[in-house]
């Protein structure tokens, strides 16, 4: 049965994978097999499988099915959501969330002392005020800004172990100041312990402003005084509650003090900056244990963060580590003289034996984000790479190691223990029943031409014989003490773009002004000069009024938004911006603006100064609008004319009757005042929509309507002349024409304007025959009228056409157009059988009908155009004929073919000067060349 085995971390490989690596790619072979009794699976380090990101420690919303992490030395963590509240106003939220485990606390064991560090809400550091626990500002730490939007309206309450525990209050959990708080709607009493657990309260006031509607991704430091490898391993295996409940008998202490006193070593490192540095232990935990993942998957973590061995003993049915340091002692030789039978020799395949390392661990200089870092045999040390050897990348997690010194460290030790490549098996005689693994041993074989080769026991198997004889099998490693030597580490240099800036960190926000308003716009509108803040990513700009200057949630109303940069980019820093805002009624308004971008938005800005919005366009019921006159807003001394006033107003009517009670009007303050020159400007936008203004008036050309001289367009304004007091609704605005001027050429069209705003045109005369009114050209064959118009033409030449369509019935050969146009001519007719022309040899054409020579199948499309043009006048086309006989008969003979096609009918002219000789031709033969 088997003495002692070693929990190997191999990487995910299976015995079989022959132990190329002593720490870390042995311990999950081992560690595989002794985790069967605890999981059916093995978190095991493999490329293949899933991987533990250290730096992944976010808040974790309530589950019922939630467990508290373990944290050892110190480390960032989110929390866990365990608890919430809400006060009857619903202006207050209280979350209670569990940090983690209080350590060492059980079989009446003195808890480890658990203390509390910086808070990061939202990605910033939170600043508390003089009381300790309620926050005063948020401290974006990559920009230097605060963000005091907060201040009074977070805080934080701290507990190291229970309820009764607090740490920067006097206050109990479920004292009235806290969970107790009677306002609650749901409370917590003194059986609220929250035991063995170091937790926070967080209590947030409602603030859209502040961006406090509900509780963010927080961040927080705890630090737990274990951290030695030794001490925490031994917390680990013994905890019933957390860990993997082992007596305290059956825990190897020896081994892990002497873990302890290896990792408690200083160890020197070069820094970024060139000098030389400390670090006062080799090898401490700090990290968070997830105590949702097998034990045995965190006991393998645990090992491979302090590169030790996992060992259990049957011999002595305990539980311990083995240090692998540079210094060992062989406990036993091995040669002839206690070997018994052959040496089986296994060499490791190198294809699975990883030289390329890649370490992720949680980054202390970075609130424990995420961070990795990759290391090359063929960089770090060549000489141990084999010829030809294939890349072999392995990811490697640490997650209770946040200082990347110590992660280089074992990334290195890694590397190089992959590399002793050799696993024997043998047998030794009883001697053997003294050996664990773990230890060192010798082995001399003249064969393999061994002399004193090191090795290290990775199982014991006792075997006994059927004739009592006692032996052991031993599985051996390649061991090599200089893989354990300090190695000359380099601090990483911190890059220059670490600490990038929130996102949700804004600087200054700039206050918005008024740039130009347009009030009697046919939608009044104005615009708002804004610019974007002086730091943070902003996507775009809100707009917001208020009737105060310093005004609560409630009086604040929502105006607008700027555009989106076309580019689809946040705007750079302090961006120059417009916003036109329309649809505000009247009144005198601030204004504030606050940037925004996916994540969320800004405190506002300061107020505006106070902008008086006073609209001038407005749609009306009734058909009229009265107009009258005053000195103030309510109408004293009220009069039909604008002279002199100050204020016009508007009483929306069913009659044009004007009416002397001012208080039947809405009162405007008229910008400019009226005097002696201004008049009441108006437009009608359609549908009773007006939109009203002051300006100078008068009657277009002096006789036409009544509008603005200036200011306003006024082929769109009309005004209000004096004596006239009301307004028709429904009749157009402006005066759209004017009075033009007529020149011989310039073809205008004469306008007299009527004082209604109607007009009459007529046609001016630009053509001039010397007194005629129309004159007729033989060479254009025009007749054309002194207004330009055509009013003769000669008659063009005249053209018959006829088309029809056919569709084809079973077999059909024969198609009869119907009648055709004057001048047909048989043989001109195009014919299309399914839209193709068919050449005149695939079919028979007569005068009545088109007989095809291949009958036509059901469906065929048919088609037959017939043309024909013949000329008003007389003409003559040469038709290239060189005559050859026929001289005073009526058959003529040529020598070559005519340009033209001559068809019968045609005449057939033999000169065209003098008195022509013309014929007829009855028939013509274009194989014998003669025309009849």
């Amino acid at each position: 049965m088997p003495g002692s085995i070693i929990a190997y971390a191999i990487l995910g490989v299976n015995t079989g994978y022959a132990y190329a690596a002593l720490s870390f790619a042995i311990n999950m072979v081992a560690s595989s097999i002794l985790a069967k009794q605890f999981s059916n699976d093995s978190n095991n380090n493999s490329t293949g499988g899933d991987q533990l990101n250290p730096g992944s420690r976010l808040q974790i919303p309530p589950a019922g099915d939630n467990k508290i992490p373990v944290i050892y030395g110190a480390a960032y963590t989110g929390g866990t959501i365990t608890d919430v509240s809400i006060t009857s106003d619903y202006q207050n939220l209280y979350y209670c969330l569990a940090l983690c485990e209080v350590t060492n606390t059980e079989s009446g064991g003195t808890p480890d002392t658990i203390t509390f560090g910086n808070v990061y809400w939202g990605g910033k550091r939170v600043v508390f005020d003089g009381t300790g626990y309620v926050v005063a500002s948020l401290l974006d730490e990559s920009t230097g800004l605060y963000d005091y939007s907060v201040a009074g309206k977070l805080e934080f309450y701290f507990y190291k172990n229970g309820s009764t525990n607090p740490t920067n209050t006097s206050f109990y959990a479920y004292s009235p100041q806290v969970m107790g708080n009677t306002s609650l709607t749901y409370q917590w009493n003194t059986t609220k312990l929250m035991s063995n657990c170091a937790f926070v309260i967080v209590k947030i006031r409602y603030s859209a402003s502040a961006n406090l509607t509900g509780i963010q991704q927080t961040k927080f430091q705890v630090t737990n005084s274990r951290y030695a490898p030794g001490d925490c391993f031994s917390d680990y295996l013994f905890s019933t509650r957390y860990g993997a409940a082992i007596p305290t008998a059956n825990i190897n202490s020896t081994s892990l003090a002497a873990l302890n006193a290896y990792c408690n070593q200083t160890f020197t490192y070069t820094t970024y900056t060139s000098g030389s540095s400390t670090l006062p232990q080799r090898f401490r935990f700090d990290g968070v244990l997830d105590t949702q993942q097998p034990i045995m998957t965190n006991l393998q973590y645990m090992a491979t963060c302090c590169d030790c061995l996992l060992r259990y003993s049957e011999i002595t049915n305990t539980w311990g580590v083995v240090v692998q340091s540079p210094t060992y002692t062989v406990v036993l030789p091995l040669d002839d003289s206690n070997i018994i039978g052959s040496i089986n020799v296994s060499p490791l395949d190198i294809a699975s034996s990883f030289n390329i390392a890649e370490v992720k661990f949680p980054d202390s200089s970075a609130q424990d984000s995420f961070n990795s870092a990759t290391f090359n045999l063929a960089v770090t040390n060549p000489s141990l790479l084999y010829p030809n050897e294939p890349v072999n990348k392995q990811s490697i997690s640490l997650p209770l190691v946040n200082n990347d010194v110590r992660a280089q460290y074992l990334a290195n030790r890694f590397l190089e223990t992959c590399r002793e490549d050799l696993q024997i098996q043998l047998t030794i005689d009883y001697v053997g029943l003294q050996l664990e693994a773990g230890d060192i041993v010798s082995l001399t074989n003249t064969n393999y031409g061994w002399s004193v080769k090191l090795f290290r026991i990775a199982k014991v198997t006792e075997n006994f014989g059927s004739d009592g004889t006692i032996t052991a099998t031993l599985m051996l490693t390649e061991y090599n003490s200089a893989v354990y030597d300090d190695k000359n580490i380099t601090q990483f240099t911190p890059s220059p773009n670490t600490g990038l800036a929130s996102p949700l960190t804004f600087g200054t926000i700039p206050t918005p002004s008024v740039a130009a308003n347009y009030p009697n716009a046919a939608n009044p509108y104005f615009i708002v000069n804004i610019n974007t803040s002086t730091a943070g990513i902003v996507d775009y700009v809100e707009c917001w009024y208020s009737a105060y200057s310093s005004p609560t949630t409630a009086q604040r109303f929502f105006a607008g938004t700027s555009a989106i940069a076309s580019d689809g980019n946040p705007y750079s820093p302090s961006t120059a911006l417009t916003i036109t805002l329309s649809d505000i009624p009247a009144g005198n308004w601030y204004f504030f603006t606050r940037m925004v971008n996916g994540l969320g938005s800004s405190i506002y800005s300061s107020a505006s100064s106070v902008f008086q919005w006073r609209p001038t366009t407005f749609t009306y019921q009734e058909q009229y609008l009265i107009v009258a006159y005053g000195d103030d807003l309510v109408g004293t001394n009220i009069s039909s004319s604008p002279t002199s006033k100050n204020y016009y107003g508007l009483y929306n009517s069913a009659s044009n009757t004007y009416s002397a009670v001012a208080s039947n009007y809405t009162w405007y303050l008229a910008q400019p005042t009226f005097g002696t020159v201004n008049k009441l400007a108006y437009i009608n936008r359609t549908g009773r929509k007006f939109s009203f203004g002051t300006a100078p008036a008068g009657y277009a050309s002096s006789t036409a309507a009544y509008v603005p001289t200036s200011t306003f367009d006024n082929s769109l304004w009309s005004a209000l002349p004096d004596g006239t007091n009301y307004i028709d609704l429904d009749i157009r605005t402006g005066q759209l024409t004017r009075t033009g001027t007529t020149t011989v050429g310039s073809g205008q069209i004469s306008i007299t304007n009527n004082p209604d705003g109607t007009m009459v045109g007529s046609l001016a005369q630009f053509l001039n025959f010397g007194g005629a009114s129309t004159y007729t050209s033989s060479v254009a064959q025009l007749t054309i009228d002194i207004y330009g118009r055509v009013v003769g033409v000669i008659t063009p030449d005249n053209f018959y056409y006829t088309s029809e369509d056919f569709t084809a019935t079973a077999g059909q050969t024969v198609f009869t157009p119907a009648a055709r146009q004057a001048g047909y001519i048989t043989g001109q007719d195009l014919v299309f059988r399914n839209g193709l022309l068919l050449d005149t040899t695939e079919y028979t054409e007569s005068s009545t009908t088109v007989t095809m020579n291949t009958a036509c199948v059901v469906g065929e499309f048919v088609a037959i155009v017939s043309m024909r043009s013949v000329a008003a006048s007389i003409t003559y086309e040469d038709l290239g004929i060189l005559y050859s006989s026929g001289t005073g008969t009526t058959t003529m003979t040529y020598t070559n073919l005519p340009h033209a096609t001559v068809q019968v009918g045609d005449k057939i002219t033999f000169t065209n000067t003098g008195t022509p000789t013309q014929y007829t031709v009855s028939s013509i033969n274009y194989t014998t060349k003669q025309i009849v």
